[in-house]
C-alpha cells in the first residue's frame, strides 16, 4: 500500500515538472537594448526588467518594450553617468 501511494506520487510530480515550461527570451540591440554588454541586471517589484550597459540604463516590461534613460549633459534629471555596473 506504502509502495503503491509512493509510486503515484512521484508519477504525479514527473507529470507536473513535465507540464511547468520554463521560456527564456533573448533581447538584442535589434530589439531595443541600448547595448549587447549588460554589466547588470535587476527586477523590481513592479516585475520590470532593468539591464545596466555601458550605454545607458534599459527598462524591459516583460512583453513589449524597451526603454532607455541616458545621460544627458543639459538635463540634470537624466541619470548622472552612461556606465551602469550595479543597481
Amino acid at each position: 500500500m506504502i509502495k503503491r501511494f509512493f509510486i503515484i506520487i512521484v508519477l504525479f510530480l514527473n507529470l507536473t515538472l513535465l507540464a511547468i515550461e520554463n521560456k527564456f527570451a533573448y533581447i538584442t540591440p535589434e530589439d531595443g537594448l541600448s547595448q549587447g554588454d549588460i554589466t547588470c541586471i535587476y527586477q523590481d517589484h513592479k516585475g520590470f526588467m532593468w539591464f545596466g550597459t555601458f550605454n545607458g540604463l534599459n527598462r524591459f516590461d516583460g512583453c513589449y518594450s524597451i526603454k532607455l534613460f541616458e545621460h544627458n549633459l543639459k538635463d540634470s534629471l537624466t541619470i548622472g553617468h552612461g556606465h551602469i555596473f550595479s543597481m
